[in-house]
């Protein structure tokens, strides 16, 4: 059984599964096996840590059996956890496999396993493989990080067998923001707009509560907790008053076997004129606050002027800011945020949810930007004044309202994999 491909983003991460397993199979030899199944099941596993692994990338490990029953699984936890590769082993030394059913076995991991390198702080994953004992090992996709990659290099040249592309796309799918990260060295920015359907974010006042339902506004928590940081405008922060915080414990949003985040993600206003003077970003106890503002803003405003900050750029902010540390960051959408004055055609995916209501021709619109020429309309055009190709990846129904996920610009992002075979 060969499990259907994920949707992007999370590939159905607000579900409430379990990983499901694909069949044994009917040869206890291991080139036998459902390779693309066993490798989609690592996917699944891997989706375990995604909410708190960053800005490392999140990564399962299946090793089956000659028999083609698993013998231990892992996955990524923690940034400085053991990785995958290393809880699996660690959990087929728990339960006693031998060297000989491990001689037999074939061991699957979403994303090349670790090398030597500078700065690491775990040991290798595939010098751990090759004292397994292993011969077989499948791979979805290599590491673009040049100071751990080359671990399938250093197999094959300790005798195992190493395939890499297996079930590739879904694993492209699930880490296109940890790719883009380690390629750009900027984080993967996600551009969230709750809308009305006939394309409004609030009335003519401003107000924004509430366009969507509960199921929506659940959908919306785990987005937020798969990001690093969070970017409001002033207006925004100033008019809705949002605390920006994670609530998944407390309201049972967590899936089952999944890891929370460590911490809460970053709150970071845009706040050109010094506006925000109080209200519950401004009460750092729940999580940390950013506030960005420039020389308009008046002099008694309490918040420190930076003359570097004049424009507001977000994209040299996430920059700046180091985009090895914030690995995903999440712009709350506006229609300036959205329109192009503040993020420059800095997000790689938007996040549209279509909430089940209609506020009118006087309520405020989240896209004002003027399209480029009158073919963009069969695109998205927002963040920049030429239009943007959008790829749909993935829908969802969410009680009355929907979610549509597209990517920006890029399309699909390319990852480094092989052949298959190779």
């Amino acid at each position: 059984m060969v499990l259907s491909a994920l949707p992007i983003f999370a590939l159905s991460l607000y579900a409430r599964w379990q990983p499901l397993r694909p069949a044994a199979a009917r040869s206890p030899q291991c080139t036998m096996l459902d390779h693309e199944g066993w490798m989609q099941y690592a996917v699944q596993l891997s989706e375990r840590g995604r909410l708190s692994t960053a800005p490392n990338p999140w990564v399962g490990c299946v090793i089956v059996g000659g028999d083609g029953g698993v013998l231990a699984e892992g996955f990524h936890e923690r940034k400085g956890g053991p990785h995958a590769e290393a809880a699996a082993l660690a959990a087929a030394r728990s339960r006693g496999i031998t060297s000989e059913q491990m001689a037999e076995a074939c061991c699957y991991v979403t994303l090349e396993p670790c090398h030597r390198g500078p700065g690491k702080t775990t040991p290798p994953c595939d010098e751990a493989l090759v004292a397994s004992g292993l011969r077989e090992i499948h791979i979805a996709v290599l590491d673009p990080d040049p100071a751990f990659g080359g671990g399938a290099a250093h197999l094959r040249e300790n005798g195992i067998c190493v395939t890499v592309g297996t079930g590739a796309k879904a694993v492209l799918a699930s880490l296109r923001p940890y790719l883009h990260q380690r390629r750009c060295k900027a984080p993967y920015v996600v551009l969230k707009v709750a809308s009305t359907l006939d394309g409004a974010i609030g009335c003519e006042d401003g107000t924004s509560q509430w366009i969507t339902g509960p199921k929506a506004r659940r959908h919306a928590q785990l987005l937020r907790a798969s990001s690093q940081a969070i970017l409001v405008g002033s207006g925004t922060a100033v008019v809705d008053e949002p605390r920006l915080t994670l609530r998944l414990e407390d309201e049972g949003l967590l899936p089952p076997g999944w890891a929370a985040p460590p911490k809460p993600p970053v709150r970071v206003v845009l706040d050109a004129r010094g506006r925000l003077a109080r209200g519950a970003l401004l009460d750092t106890a729940a999580a940390p606050t950013l506030v960005f503002t420039t020389a308009a803003a008046p002099a008694e405003a309490s918040l420190e002027t930076d003359p570097r900050s004049l424009p507001i750029g977000v994209l040299q902010l996430m920059v700046e800011g180091g985009g090895a540390v914030i690995g995903g960051f999440l712009a709350e959408g506006t229609a300036k945020l959205a329109s192009g004055s503040a993020c420059g055609g800095a997000a790689q995916q938007l996040q549209l949810y279509l909430g089940a209501t209609a506020l009118g021709s006087t309520a405020q619109r989240w896209i004002k930007a003027p399209l480029a020429s009158t073919k963009a309309v069969t695109h998205i055009c927002l963040l920049t004044r030429r239009a943007r190709h959008a790829t749909l990846l993935s829908t969802e129904v969410l009680g009355d309202d929907v979610c549509l996920c597209y990517a920006l610009g890029e399309g699909e992002v390319g990852g480094e994999v092989a052949a298959s075979g190779e």
